[in-house]
């Protein structure tokens, strides 16, 4: 039995035309696998090319990947390939990743295919993938190569920027690789803050390195003293470049300042009392629209009593 020392099989890449088009990817065998109960003249087995398509692959979609195989130093009795991968591919359930032949005769080529459903949450990166090429019972030869993930996901930072009487005003920016579609910024109810507005904000798009500003209602449950720090939980649902709706998670910190207090003391106020503090929310305009009204029903009292008199 000799050890037969895996070699650079073959190097091979063609530059991609357009963002995702097909390409040959680089592969090897490992160095240090053995093949058992082989000898020289033993027919074997060689991938010779891989290709995916498209290239790079992004989450929520599905790759095509073809493999050539030669058959080399003479026929070969119950062949069989296996593919090997982990998160975030799957195969689709239409393919297996077991391929068993009845014959491969020498120098025969053959082009193996199989569909990869790419999971949606997958971050960019290569990924290592296997293909084992069995010759005689458990004997394989092993193929590695890497299937590349584009990033289609982005992030924000989103931060306190002051408290007034028009609402808390979150400075909101786009940190990520690409654009976020259709933003959303969601609050719910929590122990630290109670919800005295909308729970949802409509924000847009917004380019890699955008920022906005998103004024939100919302008044701490508790004070305890200054430069308490609570934190406020806020959702950001966007559609990624690939159209995939994903949410995150943001926790900003607020520290109760003096400024903060009054800030949320003002918000407080006019969210409940009116801009001077003491008119009930609806305001001078409501006042007067109560006052004419009381004039007109008492007007109309005085006419038809008057009227009941002359009678």
């Amino acid at each position: 039995m000799k050890r037969i020392i895996g070699l650079l099989i073959l190097i091979m890449l063609i530059s991609v035309v357009g963002v995702y088009a097909e390409t040959t990817l680089d592969f090897s065998s490992s160095s240090s696998e053995e093949i058992r109960g082989l000898d020289e003249a033993y027919p074997n087995l060689h991938v010779t090319e891989i290709r995916q398509d498209p290239y790079p692959a992004t989450p929520g979609s599905f790759v095509d990947l073809y493999l050539t195989v030669d058959s080399i130093g003479g026929e070969i009795l119950d062949p069989r390939f296996e593919f090997v991968m982990e998160y975030p591919f799957t195969l689709e359930p239409s393919f297996d990743a077991l391929t068993d032949l009845p014959v491969l005769s020498s120098k025969d080529k053959l082009t193996l295919h199989y569909r990869i459903a790419v999971d949606e949450l997958a971050v960019q990166g290569d990924y290592e993938i296997e293909v084992r090429a069995f010759v005689e019972g458990n004997n394989y030869y092993p193929y590695f190569f890497d299937m590349r993930i584009s990033n289609v996901v982005t992030d924000f930072d989103m931060a306190l920027q002051e408290v007034d009487d028009s609402g808390v005003s979150l400075a909101m920016s786009n940190i990520g690789g690409n654009t976020a579609y259709s933003i959303t910024v969601r609050l719910e109810e929590s122990e630290g803050f109670q919800l005295i507005g909308p729970s949802s904000y409509i924000i847009g798009n917004l380019n890699m390195g955008d920022y906005t500003i998103v004024n939100v209602l919302v008044n701490p449950t508790n004070i305890t003293g200054l430069n308490d720090e609570k934190l406020l939980s806020v959702f950001v649902d966007y559609t990624d470049t690939q159209g995939h709706r994903r949410t995150l998670e943001k926790q900003i910190p607020i520290i109760m300042t003096y400024q903060v207090k009054k800030g949320f003391e003002s918000l407080q106020q006019s969210v409940f009392f009116g801009q001077d503090g003491k008119t009930p929310k609806g305001g001078t305009g409501y006042l007067v629209l109560c006052v004419v009204l009381l004039i007109i029903l008492a007007s109309t009292v005085v006419y038809y009593r008057k009227k009941l008199k002359k009678k």
